[in-house]
């Protein structure tokens, strides 16, 4: 990472502080804090960088799960279709991979072409993406898609949350380098508006 510098303008605006608080420093010494204002900022944005890194670090396993389930999300398509009994309902699923499933639930549960897409999208043991092999051609049991009968479960994972700790960490990574920035602008801002008068 590239040290930090101050250009001279920020140089004068040291200088006229020092001159409003009746503070005479020789040459040598004004370099020497200078030197050490453009240290503290090197050192304030190479923090800022490692606390970003470690606590998105800690989060990142499942950030990285949340963006696979939205991704998988984007690739499934529900419609709904006929089925053999009136008492259940279809839909015609396409997933991921070429994989074509037909789903079954008991009539009783109203779902949606919605509902069923969310079911598909977190329930990857179930609906696992096998593609349908039929690529096109019109013979091969490949091209079937595959039944799964949901019609008696008694749950189904419709959605999946983060975990506190990731929320917490994310908040943190993004927070403490914040707030210290924001805490350095007002005490450059008192002491700009002090340089003023």
């Amino acid at each position: 990472m590239a040290e930090f510098r101050l250009d001279e303008e920020q140089r004068a605006g040291v200088r006229d502080c020092l001159r409003k608080a009746d503070i005479a420093l020789s040459t040598a010494v004004f370099e020497r804090l200078v030197r050490d204002i453009e240290d503290s900022i090197s050192r304030f944005r190479l923090f800022s960088v490692l606390w970003v890194i470690s606590f998105l670090g800690l989060s990142a396993p499942d950030w990285y799960e949340a963006a696979t389930y939205w991704y998988r999300g984007l690739e499934i398509r529900v419609t709904k279709t006929s089925c053999r009994e009136d008492v259940h309902s279809c839909f015609d699923v396409a997933g991921p991979g070429n994989a074509k499933y037909i789903v079954q639930f008991d009539q009783k549960t109203k779902m949606t072409p919605d509902d069923i897409a969310t079911v598909v999208k977190y329930d990857m043991q179930r609906f696992n993406d096998r593609p349908s092999g039929c690529r096109g051609k019109t013979k091969g049991y490949g091209c079937d898609p595959i039944f799964i009968d949901l019609s008696n479960e008694e749950w189904l994972v419709t959605g999946r949350s983060l975990a506190p700790n990731t929320v917490l960490f994310t908040t943190l990574a993004f927070a403490v380098p914040a707030g210290l920035l924001a805490l350095g602008v007002a005490l450059g801002w008192v002491a700009t508006g002090f340089r003023q008068n």
